[in-house]
């Protein structure tokens, strides 16, 4: 097993289930956890006392949000990572230690720089699924402006696309922004029920080809992808690949899975478009969010969703 391994995932990814496995099977997630099993010890503590209650200087938190993206690597910035890791572990010390942090899919270069022999898991799950839940927009804007100034690579979203993606939304949902934050745009929806919001998906898509270019560009080989879906219905050669990443010696144990989460879209999204005062809007907004998601449920294989939406009128 290995001294260090970290778990990302796009918000709502399922990567809290990862972590969940790799604690059953022996190893420590940390010393202060959400109920999401994010180490907020490593997110919110640095090394130095912050006066207005919300995050310290030299802090995970603080360190993506002044220094992203890591086109390079600068040492100061690799050596405080490490510490603030070692420092969230548990303090009995344990052999085996796991990280778990949505925001890790935008600092695979920081942890491949600090921990460079430990294994990476990023958690894929369907997209249309992760549109569902209600979050805020936390990064969006800067990945947005990320995009608009880098070159395009393979596979990324078109900037002209994406900023369509970003007006279509504008007529059902209000925009908050915090003045003082750099990440703080916030968004509410103007009509409820929210079933699903195209803000959510134009940020998991930019943090996917992020991710992607960063993997390249730094040639970084210990990112290993996991889908959510075929860990929880227990799929023979996902569950063999997990346990190879993990190193876990003899029979890989699974705790209970939230087998619920699973393709919620069924009945979360679908029978939106038989409801006579929804039917409309959420008609429209479906399309795009499939529009977005379509090269990457092609990429990981979600044939059956690919399938029921080619069936409807919306996907056309």
């Amino acid at each position: 097993m290995h001294e260090q391994i970290f778990i990302s995932g796009v918000w709502w990814s399922g990567a809290y289930y990862l972590a969940d496995i790799a604690s059953v099977n022996g190893y420590d997630l940390g010393r202060r956890l959400n109920s999401r099993n994010d180490n907020v010890f490593a997110w919110k503590t640095g090394p130095f006392y912050s006066m207005d209650g919300n995050y310290s200087p030299g802090s995970l938190q603080d360190i993506l949000e002044t220094k992203w993206p890591f086109d390079e690597v600068v040492q100061e910035d690799s050596g405080s990572f490490r510490d603030r890791i070692v420092q969230s572990r548990s303090p009995h010390s344990p052999e085996h230690n796991c990280c778990k942090l949505s925001t890790f899919c935008m600092m695979t270069p920081l942890i491949n720089s600090a921990f460079p022999d430990s294994p990476i898991i990023n958690v894929i799950r369907n997209p249309i699924d992760i549109s569902i839940y209600e979050s805020d927009n936390y990064f969006l804007r800067l990945l947005m402006q990320d995009r608009a100034k880098r070159k395009a690579h393979a596979g990324d979203i078109d900037f002209v696309q994406a900023m369509g993606y970003l007006f279509d939304s504008i007529g059902d949902l209000r925009w908050k922004v915090n003045p003082t934050s750099e990440t703080g745009w916030h968004i509410e929806t103007r009509t409820k029920p929210v079933l699903w919001n195209l803000l959510y998906t134009l940020r998991w898509v930019l943090i996917q080809n992020r991710l992607k270019v960063d993997i390249s560009n730094h040639k970084i080989k210990n990112v290993n992808t996991i889908r959510f879906e075929k860990i929880v219905t227990q799929d023979k050669e996902e569950l063999e690949l997990l346990q190879d990443i993990l190193q876990i010696p003899g029979k890989l144990k699974l705790p209970k899975p939230p087998e619920q989460e699973v393709f919620k879209y069924k009945t979360a999204l679908l029978p939106a478009l038989n409801d006579s005062n929804l039917a409309n809007g959420a008609e429209n907004i479906l399309k795009v969010v499939y529009q977005m998601c379509k090269p990457y449920l092609e990429e990981y294989e979600y044939t059956e969703i690919i399938e029921i939406f080619e069936e409807l009128r919306i996907a056309k």
